[in-house]
């Protein structure tokens, strides 16, 4: 089961923004950030960010997805 990081991380995801805002939004490294989707993609069992968006969102991950305080620009 994905924790807070996660779901921020897939939201953000889901949302089109790239690794490295991510990183900045959740005050963390690229690299976590990385290893974090590298992780999620396996359990999810998914080869790309975009289909870890749509499994995310598919398995009710992302229906209460918070927008304006997540706000970031790439």
């Amino acid at each position: 089961m994905p924790d807070a990081l996660d779901l921020q991380i897939l939201r953000l995801l889901h949302q089109g923004h790239t690794e490295a805002a991510i990183a900045k939004v959740v005050h963390t490294s690229y690299r976590t950030v990385q290893r974090r989707i590298q992780r999620l993609s396996r359990e999810f069992g998914v080869a790309s960010r975009f289909a870890l968006g749509a499994a995310a969102q598919r398995r009710g991950l992302l229906d209460d997805e918070p927008r304006a305080s997540e706000s970031v620009r790439d």
